[in-house]
Protein backbone atom coordinates (compact mmCIF):
# COMPACT_ATOMS: atom_id res chain seq x y z
CA UNK A 1 0.00 0.00 0.00
CA UNK A 2 1.92 3.15 -1.33
CA UNK A 3 -0.21 6.02 1.15
CA UNK A 4 0.85 9.18 -0.33
CA UNK A 5 -0.55 7.54 -3.88
CA UNK A 6 -3.71 7.07 -2.33
CA UNK A 7 -3.76 10.35 -0.93
CA UNK A 8 -3.30 11.49 -4.43
CA UNK A 9 -5.98 10.14 -6.14
CA UNK A 10 -8.47 10.63 -3.29
CA UNK A 11 -7.16 14.43 -3.99
CA UNK A 12 -7.50 13.97 -7.32
CA UNK A 13 -11.20 13.20 -7.55
CA UNK A 14 -12.16 15.70 -4.94
CA UNK A 15 -9.81 18.45 -6.91
CA UNK A 16 -12.16 17.52 -10.08
CA UNK A 17 -15.22 17.55 -8.39
CA UNK A 18 -14.51 20.90 -6.58
CA UNK A 19 -12.31 22.48 -9.14
CA UNK A 20 -9.62 22.79 -6.77
CA UNK A 21 -6.00 23.54 -6.93
CA UNK A 22 -3.21 20.85 -7.86
CA UNK A 23 -2.14 19.04 -4.56
CA UNK A 24 1.23 19.43 -5.54
CA UNK A 25 1.26 23.38 -5.24
CA UNK A 26 -0.81 23.29 -2.03
CA UNK A 27 1.61 20.89 -0.66
CA UNK A 28 4.66 23.30 -1.46
CA UNK A 29 3.16 25.71 0.49
CA UNK A 30 1.01 23.84 3.32
CA UNK A 31 3.15 21.06 3.35
CA UNK A 32 -0.37 18.52 3.16
CA UNK A 33 0.35 14.98 1.94
CA UNK A 34 3.12 14.42 4.56
CA UNK A 35 0.71 15.13 7.41
CA UNK A 36 -1.77 12.99 6.18
CA UNK A 37 0.51 10.47 5.34
CA UNK A 38 1.73 10.26 9.00
CA UNK A 39 -1.69 9.02 9.80
CA UNK A 40 -1.13 6.14 7.65
CA UNK A 41 -4.65 5.91 6.09
CA UNK A 42 -7.06 8.73 3.50
CA UNK A 43 -9.09 10.10 5.75
CA UNK A 44 -13.26 10.00 5.38
CA UNK A 45 -12.91 13.91 5.16
CA UNK A 46 -9.52 14.83 3.40
CA UNK A 47 -10.71 18.44 2.43
CA UNK A 48 -11.27 19.41 6.46
CA UNK A 49 -7.75 17.88 6.75
CA UNK A 50 -6.56 20.38 4.22
CA UNK A 51 -8.82 23.02 5.42
CA UNK A 52 -7.28 22.36 8.89
CA UNK A 53 -3.53 21.97 7.75
CA UNK A 54 -4.02 25.67 5.64
CA UNK A 55 -5.76 27.25 8.75
CA UNK A 56 -2.67 25.99 11.04
CA UNK A 57 -0.61 27.78 8.71
CA UNK A 58 -2.33 30.94 9.12
CA UNK A 59 -2.12 30.56 12.66
CA UNK A 60 1.39 30.57 12.70
CA UNK A 61 1.71 33.69 10.77
CA UNK A 62 -0.88 35.53 13.24
CA UNK A 63 1.69 34.57 16.05
CA UNK A 64 4.33 35.62 14.36
CA UNK A 65 3.03 39.07 13.09
CA UNK A 66 1.46 39.46 16.34
CA UNK A 67 4.57 39.56 18.85
CA UNK A 68 5.60 42.77 16.93
CA UNK A 69 2.63 44.04 17.92
CA UNK A 70 2.41 43.37 21.30
CA UNK A 71 5.32 41.63 22.42
CA UNK A 72 5.59 39.30 25.74
CA UNK A 73 7.27 41.89 27.94
CA UNK A 74 8.73 38.93 29.47
CA UNK A 75 11.14 38.08 26.81
CA UNK A 76 13.63 39.84 25.72
CA UNK A 77 13.88 38.13 22.51
CA UNK A 78 10.11 39.60 21.61
CA UNK A 79 11.12 43.20 22.86
CA UNK A 80 14.15 43.46 20.78
CA UNK A 81 11.98 42.36 17.54
CA UNK A 82 9.25 44.91 18.24
CA UNK A 83 11.35 47.53 18.09
CA UNK A 84 12.75 46.80 14.81
CA UNK A 85 9.68 47.86 12.85
CA UNK A 86 8.12 51.06 12.28
CA UNK A 87 4.50 52.24 13.36
CA UNK A 88 3.34 51.97 9.73
CA UNK A 89 5.11 48.54 9.36
CA UNK A 90 2.93 47.40 12.29
CA UNK A 91 -0.03 48.96 10.86
CA UNK A 92 0.47 46.56 7.90
CA UNK A 93 0.95 43.65 10.10
CA UNK A 94 -2.49 44.36 11.80
CA UNK A 95 -4.01 44.55 8.17
CA UNK A 96 -2.42 40.89 7.50
CA UNK A 97 -3.44 39.25 10.79
CA UNK A 98 -6.64 41.11 10.12
CA UNK A 99 -7.27 38.46 6.99
CA UNK A 100 -5.08 35.74 8.39
CA UNK A 101 -7.77 35.73 11.48
CA UNK A 102 -10.86 35.78 8.96
CA UNK A 103 -9.65 32.31 7.75
CA UNK A 104 -8.67 31.14 10.98
CA UNK A 105 -12.07 31.55 12.39
CA UNK A 106 -13.84 30.03 9.16
CA UNK A 107 -12.03 26.89 10.00
CA UNK A 108 -13.32 27.02 13.35
CA UNK A 109 -17.04 27.36 12.01
CA UNK A 110 -16.45 24.55 9.21
CA UNK A 111 -14.99 22.47 11.80
CA UNK A 112 -19.16 22.14 13.25
CA UNK A 113 -20.06 21.71 9.72
CA UNK A 114 -18.21 19.01 8.13
CA UNK A 115 -19.50 20.08 4.77
CA UNK A 116 -17.35 19.12 2.35
CA UNK A 117 -18.12 22.08 -0.26
CA UNK A 118 -17.56 24.48 2.47
CA UNK A 119 -14.41 23.28 2.58
CA UNK A 120 -13.56 23.55 -0.71
CA UNK A 121 -14.82 26.86 -1.20
CA UNK A 122 -12.57 27.84 1.82
CA UNK A 123 -9.31 26.02 0.47
CA UNK A 124 -9.69 27.73 -2.95
CA UNK A 125 -10.49 31.44 -1.36
CA UNK A 126 -7.29 30.86 0.64
CA UNK A 127 -5.72 29.43 -1.56
CA UNK A 128 -6.11 32.38 -4.16
CA UNK A 129 -5.22 35.25 -1.50
CA UNK A 130 -2.06 32.93 -0.54
CA UNK A 131 0.47 34.78 -2.80
CA UNK A 132 -0.06 38.42 -1.85
CA UNK A 133 0.21 37.09 1.93
CA UNK A 134 3.62 35.38 1.18
CA UNK A 135 4.54 38.49 -0.45
CA UNK A 136 3.76 40.60 2.58
CA UNK A 137 5.21 37.93 4.77
CA UNK A 138 8.43 38.01 3.03
CA UNK A 139 9.57 41.60 3.77
CA UNK A 140 8.66 41.20 7.75
CA UNK A 141 10.94 37.88 7.94
CA UNK A 142 13.75 39.43 5.70
CA UNK A 143 13.84 42.00 8.21
CA UNK A 144 13.78 40.14 10.89
CA UNK A 145 16.88 38.04 9.84
CA UNK A 146 18.81 40.50 9.07
CA UNK A 147 18.51 42.38 12.13
CA UNK A 148 19.13 38.94 13.58
CA UNK A 149 22.34 38.49 11.69
CA UNK A 150 23.81 42.26 11.92
CA UNK A 151 23.55 41.72 16.17
CA UNK A 152 24.83 38.19 15.45
CA UNK A 153 27.74 39.74 13.79
CA UNK A 154 28.59 42.04 16.03
CA UNK A 155 28.66 39.59 19.23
Amino acid sequence: MDIKKDIAEEYVRLQKKYSLPSLNVLDDDFEIVNIIADHKFVPNHMLSVVRRRMAEACFSWINYLHMFIVPNQQSAINLEEFNIFSDDEKKAFSKIIDRLMYYSRLSLSLELTKDEAADADFIKSLFAEWPEIKKALSPVVQKNISHWKNISEKS
